[in-house]
């Protein structure tokens, strides 16, 4: 199922790339390069810093696809918003089972099901600004924050099923080659429901994500 996903995704985006190429009317607009649409994988794990806690574990393995806009530039700094929408596959399990305390309704039954190996999704929807210094033509460092809904299908011992924030801290760098652009990122990613159902501790993830992505 998560491979067919990816499929698609990758076929969503080589239609918009075609369409897009099509819509170029003039040498200028080509040169510009200052829109980009691109797909991304990426695998995050709570296990590692700055979470690094034993009570669970909650790994995720994602598929992103992006459409990125310059605004504007200072110097040698440019400034991007975008949009995306990503799938997350989420592996998760309770490993200490006392968070679930005995004051909290069904404690048992949630102690008994949370501390099963489980796996669920995340469909996200980000938007995000995007901060670029260009180093040269090719490398380009930059940072970029990415906040929006979830839903998530399953309900954890820390966050409820449903609708939920996912909030993205970013670094990385783009390598650009022509119209082909390149990036990998290193990601904080916080996710919880700002307090509209209980549980809502939340989910705390980093890892790494590579993209590609076609300018135009």
């Amino acid at each position: 199922m998560f491979t067919r996903s990816i499929n698609n995704f990758i076929f969503l985006l080589v239609s918009i790339v075609s369409i897009s190429v099509q819509a170029q009317e003039t040498s200028s607009e080509k040169s510009a390069r200052n829109r980009k649409i691109g797909i991304g994988y990426g695998w995050h794990t709570q296990q590692s810093f700055p979470g690094t806690s034993n009570d669970y574990i909650y790994e995720t393995k994602s598929a992103h696809i992006f459409y990125e806009w310059q605004q504007w530039q200072s110097g040698k700094w440019t400034f991007h918003t975008s949009i995306e929408t990503a799938l997350y596959q989420v592996d998760h399990k309770l490993l200490n089972f006392y968070f679930i305390t005995p004051d909290q309704e069904n404690f048992q039954e949630r102690r008994d099901r949370f501390t099963q190996a489980r796996s669920f999704n995340e469909y996200v929807a980000h938007t995000g600004l995007k901060t670029v210094y260009n180093w040269n033509f090719e490398i380009k460092p930059f940072i970029q924050i990415r906040i929006g809904p979830m839903y998530g299908t399953q309900t954890t011992e820390r966050l409820k099923r449903g609708f939920s924030f996912s909030d993205v801290l970013s670094i990385g760098t783009q390598y650009q080659v022509d119209e082909h652009e390149f990036i990998i990122t290193y990601s904080l990613r916080h996710i919880s429901n700002a307090g509209l159902k209980f549980p809502n501790s939340g989910h705390n993830s980093s890892g790494f994500q590579i993209s590609y992505a076609y300018l135009f």
